[in-house]
């Protein structure tokens, strides 16, 4: 209901002020700070922690449904990280039937620590499931809501925006651009969350076996890192050019199908042919540039 009225920056600053109000009232009044230091570490832990939080819930709000929110900031990350630790934990007890079980001749221990590495594998895979079906339906749910917003927005447009916008570009933001939105979503929802926390409970776990052996491992990351970075630097701009001839591709179709009658007056079908042909090969080529650029991420 707020949203109606307000915006998402102006609903994060009341709820500020009301908070802080709140605060002065119940408490005994200002504290004087003791280290600035301390004052920045939680001027900056309740900025990342409750501020933040809150302005992206409402902007998320204002595209998506209320339960599709919960689905993004709760459910999906919590079944990534449930399979992330699952399988994490299932080398152990792979470990534990060769240890305990194989080597002291003991085939009880075989069976309980088989079992029992057989319910982690099933569950990682169960929360690996739902964990995808709740990214696509956020996903989904976004991706819907984006385009509606657009096109409402495209209706209210001036004549000065009608004749900076074409119609080919237009129609390519709200098909293509927001499809890769869409897919962008489901891939931060999924791999951004999964990634980091792989990364971290691995090492954690690398240290936890072998502190020595596992400094191999950071200097990797960081070689890895560089080498990460420079791909996507590169392959950021051939990306933006894709868009570009998203346009030219989508002008082409769009001219040659509200002029088929001009089209085949004047026998320009070869022409047109043409035209779409270098159109989408242009595409072709910056695309299979862009993804053999990114096929060194293996």
């Amino acid at each position: 209901v707020l949203l109606r009225a307000f915006t998402p920056l102006e609903i994060m600053v009341a709820r500020f002020g009301l908070g802080f109000v709140a605060l002065f009232a119940a408490g005994r009044g200002l504290v004087r700070p003791q280290k600035w230091q301390h004052e920045l570490l939680f001027a900056l832990a309740g900025l990342t922690g409750v501020s933040l939080y809150f302005l992206m819930e409402n902007i998320a709000l204002t595209y998506i449904s209320a339960s599709l929110v919960g689905v993004i900031v709760a459910a999906a990350p919590l079944f990534t990280a449930l399979e992330v630790l699952l399988e994490v934990l299932i080398p152990f007890i792979t470990a534990s039937i060769i240890d305990k079980g194989i080597e002291q001749g003991n085939i009880g221990q075989v069976y309980f620590y088989g079992g029992l590495m057989l319910i982690m594998a099933f569950l990682s895979l169960l929360s690996g499931v739902l964990a995808g079906k709740y990214a696509a339906a956020a996903s989904s749910g976004f991706a819907c809501n984006l385009r509606d917003g657009m096109y409402e927005n495209i209706q209210r447009f001036s004549f000065s925006n009608i004749d900076k916008y074409s119609t080919a570009g237009l129609v390519t933001r709200m098909t293509t651009d927001v499809t890769n939105v869409q897919n962008s979503c489901q891939m931060i929802l999924r791999i951004a969350v999964r990634a980091p926390l792989m990364l971290v409970c691995s090492m954690a776990m690398c240290f936890f076996i072998n502190g020595k052996l596992s400094l191999i491992f950071l200097a990797a990351i960081a070689v890895l890192a560089a080498a990460l970075g420079l791909i996507m630097t590169r392959t950021t701009k051939i990306f933006d050019e894709v868009f570009h001839k998203y346009d030219d591709l989508n002008a082409s179709v769009q001219e040659n199908v509200s002029a088929i009658r001009v089209v085949k007056a004047f026998v320009r079908e070869e022409h047109e042919n043409n035209k779409f042909t270098r159109a989408a090969e242009n595409l072709y080529r910056l695309f299979v540039k862009a993804e053999g650029l990114l096929a060194l991420n293996n």
